[in-house]
């Protein structure tokens, strides 16, 4: 079985099973797919420990787009540095802050 947690947290997970006995072709066909969405990504720990994950993603429809997590609380230094990863990296690709 897979599960797939997207990282828009109001979407509930999505479970699949595959019908075929070999699995490969599909899994090489999501990666495939994830590797296309998935344009550029920085992770940062803050000061507390708390891991920080930016990236910028493209869209079913070719739009890029960027997103910011964190597995943990920030306090204002860490959201500072959020908010730096991600500026960063929508600079890197011509997006406007």
């Amino acid at each position: 079985m897979l599960i797939v947690r997207w990282v828009d947290p109001t979407r509930e997970p999505w479970h699949g099973v595959t019908v075929a006995r070999d699995a490969h072709k599909f899994m090489s066909q999501l990666e495939e797919f994830v590797e296309y969405a998935i344009v550029s990504s920085q992770r940062r720990t803050a000061d507390n420990g708390t891991m920080i994950s930016a990236s910028i993603r493209r869209g079913a429809d070719g739009q890029l787009f960027s997103t910011l997590v964190a597995d943990g609380p920030l306090d204002e230094q860490g959201e500072q540095l959020a908010r730096e990863i991600e500026a960063n990296l929508r600079e890197s690709v011509g997006l406007p802050l």
